[in-house]
């Protein structure tokens, strides 16, 4: 204060900056945009000082501000720090605000505008970016390219940010080949490698990709454990937190843990609550439905299902729709499953949305409805088809995991194993429900 006070604006200026960044080091991101707020209110020109609280914003979820903010480092960097710039938006991007189709955009921008001024370190966090758009598009063999490449720009000066983004990359790749263990087993010893980054968030896409990866090899206890170090790093950026909240809340319903499945839940809505974000706040009450209608609480997944359907929600609204349905139709309310289902079917589909899956998923909840209906005969008719059309995919489960995990993050933007089909589960659960269900009518 005193030094902005005596007129003496920009090193004032620097002050606040300094303060700024030592708040987000220990991830104070409120204060850190509070005190860049001070920052540009001494110099408002300063484009690197409008860039560095765009990306404060974005991890406080506060995405208006921050597209902003962006705008105007725009508006204000000169030439030779665009391309910086771009990439730090791709990344920001693929990681916080959960946009991959916005961070591919963003990273051959930052390509097309590189000049020969720009640092070897620059230069490498580019090639890193393009690195993660071949490895997540299913060209693994490019992306080992690029990262060798990156490798020789950086000749062993790699900070831990950058160590743990080239890791992410190399267990995408290797996803991308069907080799799940692999890639989690590379999280594991990047974690013995790279200083602790202290709940910044720098290592939540290794450790989400790792928890995907064990679940869709039905490793859950595993992919837990993975999940767990997740949220642990992510603590202190909300906007990155939810999504490792909402991984680790799936996996414990799928090991059937409601109880502590819920109260991550109830972490998560409280949270998304926090960041006043509709998008988030949709999100989380998609999240909190499927729980709810993992654990039997029915009528409580139809209303947070609905909540998610009206909102801006970060989901397969098809899928979404589907699940709203079955709860209906398990929690009684038949003409409700009916309408919904109806609904369900004039939802536009995206690849995102996993179309595969979709119809023997709508078979499985007709099947519920004419229990409820008493119509027995139909009923087993339709598991029936749910169960040919998921047998029917079974010896090509490997391919359409794939294709389902990177839809899943690259359309939506989220945790792979939030939308994760798996035939091996759905044909188990119609055979209890056929024994339980049906049997009781019968």
């Amino acid at each position: 204060w005193h030094l902005q006070e005596a007129g003496r604006r920009t090193a004032a200026a620097g002050h606040w900056a300094a303060a700024a960044a030592y708040a987000r080091s220990v991830g104070a991101a409120a204060e850190a945009a509070e005190l860049l707020d001070r920052a540009l209110d001494c110099t408002p020109d300063d484009g690197g000082l409008w860039l560095e609280l765009s990306q404060v914003l974005a991890w406080l979820g506060r995405d208006e501000a921050m597209e902003e903010a962006w705008h105007k480092a725009l508006a204000l960097l000169p030439r030779d720090r665009l391309a910086a710039a771009w990439s730090r938006r791709g990344r920001q991007m693929r990681t916080v605000t959960c946009n991959p189709e916005g961070a591919f955009a963003a990273y051959l921008t930052a390509k097309s505008l590189l000049v020969p001024e720009n640092s070897s370190q620059e230069r490498a966090t580019v090639l890193i970016g393009l690195a993660w758009r071949d490895a997540v598009g299913a060209d693994a063999r490019e992306a080992e390219h690029l990262l060798k490449l990156a490798d020789q720009e950086l000749a062993g000066t790699a900070d831990p940010e950058t160590l743990l983004d080239m890791t992410e990359i190399r267990m995408q790749s290797l996803i991308r080949q069907g080799r799940f263990a692999e890639a989690a087993a590379v999280a594991w010893e990047a974690s013995r490698r790279v200083p602790d980054t202290h709940g910044q968030g720098l290592s939540y896409g290794v450790w989400v990709n790792a928890a995907c990866s064990l679940t869709s090899i039905g490793d859950y206890e595993g992919a837990l454990a993975c999940a767990e170090e997740g949220v642990a790093g992510t603590r202190d950026v909300p906007a990155i937190l939810v999504h490792a909240l909402a991984a680790k809340a799936h996996i414990l319903a799928r090991l059937e843990r409601f109880g502590e499945a819920s109260a991550v839940i109830a972490e998560q809505r409280r949270l998304a609550e926090r960041l006043d974000s509709p998008l988030i706040s949709a999100t989380s009450a998609f999240d909190a439905g499927l729980v709810a209608l993992a654990a039997g609480r029915c009528a409580e997944a139809a209303e947070l299902l609905a909540e998610a359907l009206a909102g801006p929600a970060q989901i397969s609204r098809p899928a979404a729709a589907i699940a709203r349905a079955e709860a209906l139709a398990r929690a009684g309310d038949i003409e409700g499953a009916k309408a919904q289902l109806r609904a369900a079917v004039s939802e536009p589909v995206r690849e995102g949305d996993q179309p595969w899956s979709l119809v023997p998923k709508i078979s499985r909840v007709q099947a519920l409805i004419a229990i409820g209906s008493g119509v027995c005969d139909l009923a087993a008719l339709r598991y029936q088809e749910a169960e040919v059309a998921w047998r029917r995919m079974l010896p090509s489960v490997s391919t359409a995991t794939l294709e389902g995990y990177f839809a899943n993050l690259v359309d939506l933007g989220r945790p792979p194993v939030v939308g994760l089909v798996e035939p091996a589960r759905e044909l188990a659960r119609i055979d209890r429900e056929r024994a339980s269900l049906l049997g009781a009518v019968t």
